[in-house]
């Protein structure tokens, strides 16, 4: 699944090749903030994923009774989300916002139906076929929107693109998805389902969590761009969504790969010590991985943006450069929520999101009403590690394990890493564009890595390489 989301990125990379030369950044503001507003049915999916998992395994009805009441709920939201769509674009003084909000929530519920397709294949532990269909709706929505933005439709090209990828995994889940329930939502059982499910007490903790769950991750996710417009402008916004596409979101695609395989995957261990030597092991072998990627991208990134579009872009390097060195640590999130949800202690998943949801909108406000992009994106990782680590801490005294043992084992690659990021800077800062000076410190980097992350760690590598190809399970 690492794999897949790398194959993903590169060919969102490619994609905004074009798009960086054909758009600008009010377009990338306009759809920022209009994605802010509507990412709850990403979320949703999100949330959802463990629970259907469970569902499948220990409780076939509710899993059809999931379907009915969510998706009935979700196409609610999106008819409301549409009416209210022009006075949205008045009060956030943003032309041209209404059509692309209009799309995005039609788009939502089909987005939904397709997790459903999702959480059955991963039920069945059939990571191969789920990582097919990642790989190829990432192509077809950057293709699609690359050919929008080249017929002159502007911001409404992302919106576009976006509903171009949802068909597509319609199609190629239609197996899992055209039959997942029946009856269907347009029954009578529909309506008994979502009156049932009214009542407080015929709600399960876990169905409690849902929409809450859905709300803050698609805050703590998106909210940023919508709160930061309200003081910053369109250009800062359309900066910070850019360099976010760059970098930051590697991790949110490896967000998905590492879901996908560790929730399912927890849900099956049963035994606290088989949960403590996973958490520690995928805890160091992500730490490894992202340091020597992420750190790579640090150190090429300046540069390729100003000779990629011809300096075009280069405002949002400060930006980049803050992704791509706080991404190691901002990966342990995605892995401590994943592990949370698969041993189903779902009030640390809900508390440590709500958190995240919050911290994200205040450090965006005040990075937008205090300072600039480069204010923006470091109060805005901050609180993310920040949480990160709370929540790994309380994750660990869950599973009663060591928690020193394992922020050691999720730091320590990064503070060795960080020498070869350092040792890089000296010779040539990381923020300057000039190719001929990068290229000097490209040597310098790489034997700091390879000395002091790649040979320490080098069983954490091999191990994933080998499972890469197939060779252990």
């Amino acid at each position: 699944m690492t794999l897949v989301s790398v194959i993903q990125r590169s060919s969102s990379f490619v994609g905004q090749l074009f798009l960086g030369t054909i758009l600008f950044e009010e377009d990338y503001a306009l759809f920022a903030i209009a994605l802010g507003l509507t990412s709850i049915g990403a979320a949703l999916r999100s949330v959802l994923q463990p629970v259907l998992i469970n569902q499948l395994e220990n409780q076939p009805d509710a899993f059809k009774t999931t379907y009915r009441t969510v998706l009935t709920s979700l196409w609610g939201l999106t008819i409301a989300g549409v009416v209210a769509s022009s006075l949205l674009e008045t009060v956030l003084s943003a032309p041209g916002l209404q059509p692309l909000l209009i799309l995005l929530l039609l788009t939502m519920p089909f987005q939904l139906l397709a997790g459903f397709g999702t959480a059955r294949i991963s039920h069945g532990l059939r990571f191969g076929q789920v990582g097919a269909a990642m790989s190829a709706v990432a192509i077809a929505r950057n293709i699609a929107t690359v050919l929008f933005a080249l017929g002159g439709l502007g911001a409404i090209s992302f919106a576009l693109g976006g509903a171009i990828s949802v068909a597509v995994e319609l199609l190629l889940l239609s197996r899992y998805t055209s039959l997942t329930v029946s009856p269907g939502l347009l029954s009578k059982q529909t309506l008994l389902d979502v009156k049932h499910s009214l009542t407080s007490k015929s709600r399960t903790e876990t169905r409690r969590w849902i929409w809450p769950s859905a709300l803050a991750v698609a805050l703590a996710n998106n909210g940023d761009y919508t709160v930061a417009s309200l003081w910053a402008s369109k250009q800062i916004v359309g900066l910070y969504y850019f360099a976010f596409t760059l970098t930051g979101a590697f991790w949110v695609l490896l967000n998905s790969a590492v879901s996908t395989v560790l929730v399912p995957g927890f849900v099956a261990l049963k035994s606290l010590d088989e949960r403590r030597v996973r958490l520690m092991e995928t805890l160091s072998i992500s730490s490894v991985v992202s340091v020597l990627f992420f750190n790579s991208i640090a150190v090429v990134m300046a540069p390729m943006i100003h000779s990629l579009w011809d300096g075009k872009w280069d405002g949002a390097i400060p930006a980049v450069l803050v992704f791509s060195v706080f991404a190691p640590l901002q990966f342990i999130h995605p892995v401590v929520q994943a592990i949370a949800r698969g041993t189903a202690h779902w009030s640390l998943y809900f508390t440590d999101i709500a958190l995240t949801a919050v911290l994200t909108l205040l450090a965006a406000g005040i990075g937008a009403a205090t300072g600039g992009l480069g204010t923006i994106a470091v109060l805005v990782v901050g609180v993310d590690v920040f949480v990160s680590y709370v929540s790994l801490v309380r994750l660990c005294r869950a599973l009663q394990t060591s928690a020193f043992d394992a922020i050691r084992a999720a730091t320590m690659p990064w503070l060795l890493g960080l020498t070869s990021l350092i040792g890089a800077h000296l010779l040539h800062p990381l923020d300057d564009p000039d190719i001929s000076g990068s290229i000097q410190r490209l040597p310098v980097f790489a034997a700091l890595l390879i000395v002091m992350v790649a040979l320490p760690y080098r069983n954490s590598v091999s191990g994933m390489v080998r499972s890469i190809l197939g060779q252990n399970s």
